[in-house]
């Protein structure tokens, strides 16, 4: 499980949909190479017995199979990179069902300054919040910050670890 603070947790809400987009698209990216790899590797395979005279390799075969164990490796790497684009996504997603478990005033001043922020500034964003809610600055100030620790709280739980293949 990727380990999060705050900071992240604050750039999930407002970025997530961009993210999850951008994530999907170099896991697709990943594979697609993969099975490409894959399918020529098999015919670099092919190629490899084919040029072999009285069982002794020649000059082309030992390029084929450098080349075979080049492949092995960057499908092993692009293995290595899905699964970490994979543990990123499962993060944001995370961060979101722990998100929508707060409570109806840290939902909202989280709402409100990130997940459905648009163009607004921290300070209109507060000014609005002021003003729906009737609190002060620093009251949702407070309840900004006991919101985030909230969503870090939930996303470390042992109940979500224990979840965790």
């Amino acid at each position: 499980m990727k380990k999060i603070d705050e900071h992240y947790i604050c750039k999930a809400l407002t970025e997530h949909e961009t993210w999850i987009i951008q994530i999907q698209k170099k896991i697709c990216h990943m594979y697609e190479f993969t099975t490409a790899s894959e399918k020529v590797q098999a015919d670099a395979i092919q190629a490899a017995t084919y040029h072999t005279a009285g069982g002794k390799p020649d000059d082309l075969t030992d390029v084929l199979i450098r080349y075979q164990e080049i492949l092995r490796q960057q499908i092993k790497d692009a293995a290595i990179c899905i699964r970490e684009l994979v543990e990123e996504l499962e993060s944001i997603y995370r961060i979101i069902a722990c998100y929508n478990l707060l409570d109806t005033t840290g939902y909202r001043v989280l709402e409100v300054m990130y997940w459905s922020k648009g163009q607004s500034s921290y300070l209109q964003c507060l000014l609005a919040l002021e003003k729906e809610l009737n609190l002060s600055e620093t009251s949702i100030k407070r309840k900004r910050k006991a919101a985030l620790q909230k969503i870090l709280e939930l996303y470390n739980s042992s109940f979500v670890q224990a979840l965790q293949p």
